[in-house]
């Protein structure tokens, strides 16, 4: 891919996750073409991402429930709960390259 700008910096969108360029620079007015860098390489990164779905965990009250939030190595620990613990719970993870977000349902059922 050949890109050209009048600019003197350059943002290279819609690149592949995960995959390996090379990148050079030439510089050329209307006298002709100046000396090209050397060529660098780089290996793009992957967006932020959660490994649990979004969905419903129901649980007997007063036990303890880990709503899992796989963001790494993270996890939601509630201890002994109650039926006010019902409700939405969010995960989310964000890095450079983007963000992601799992919303878990938790029913706590009665006595």
């Amino acid at each position: 891919m050949n890109v050209t700008t009048g600019q003197a910096s350059l943002e290279l969108d819609g690149l592949e996750k995960y995959t390996n360029y090379s990148i050079q620079v030439l510089a050329f007015t209307n006298a002709g073409d100046g000396v090209r860098s050397e060529q660098i390489y780089v290996r793009t990164k992957e967006d932020a991402r959660i490994l649990t779905f979004n969905g419903t965990v129901t649980t007997p009250w007063m036990k303890d429930i880990v709503l899992p939030c796989k963001a790494g190595n993270g996890s939601f620990i509630i201890r002994t709960v109650k039926a006010e613990d019902s409700g939405n719970y969010s995960c989310v993870a964000s890095n450079n390259w983007g963000s992601d977000e799992v919303t878990l349902n938790l029913q706590v059922q009665g006595k």
